[in-house]
């Protein structure tokens, strides 16, 4: 795939993709709440887009609980859509390359739209906190609270060491939900 465009490829080259992610989710199992995402997804989708797989998966988490046919409607009207939550903002883009609503709603295709749009947000401000944060809002007060967010979890998973979280609790600002 090109850089910055998730579905930037020949068509040979999108079946061949498709059919990968295809049989990678025939694996899924299916969860109380709905299709859970598998973490093989997860960590292909970041080893594919360049990111931290822990970090994609504490998104994830935090995002849905790994629930991979999670909606949310947030306070401006917009949806975040699937395990990763992507933001309906993003559908005219992610439509030019044949993923929509519904798709979005596959674990595995969706943890590579969710690897890709973290890729971007580094891409754009480095392997940076800041970047992990831009993954829900370029807000800065909200793109802080976001950072803490996934950073508390990869503290928990021990996936980083204890410590300070990356920002202080003042100057953090949770998102508005419906």
């Amino acid at each position: 795939m090109a850089e910055g465009r998730p579905g930037a490829v020949s068509a040979a080259s999108r079946t061949a993709w498709a059919a990968r992610v295809a049989g990678l989710a025939l694996g899924l199992h299916l969860s109380a709440q709905g299709q859970a995402i598998q973490q093989d997804c997860v960590r292909a989708a970041a080893r594919h887009h360049g990111v931290s797989a822990r970090v994609l998966q504490a998104v994830a988490w935090h995002e849905s609980r790994w629930t991979a046919d999670a909606v949310g409607v947030n306070a401006n009207g917009t949806t975040d859509l699937g395990a990763f939550q992507i933001n309906s903002i993003h559908l005219p883009e992610l439509q030019r390359h044949g993923i929509g609503r519904d798709e979005l709603l596959d674990p595995c295709l969706a943890a590579y739209v969710g690897a890709w749009h973290l890729a971007r947000q580094i891409r754009s401000l480095g392997n940076t906190w800041a970047a992990v944060g831009a993954y829900h809002s370029r807000t800065p007060s909200r793109q802080r609270w976001y950072a803490n967010q996934i950073a508390g979890i990869l503290m928990q998973w021990r996936a980083l060491p204890p410590g300070p979280l990356p920002y202080p609790a003042e100057g953090t600002t949770p998102p508005s939900v419906r």
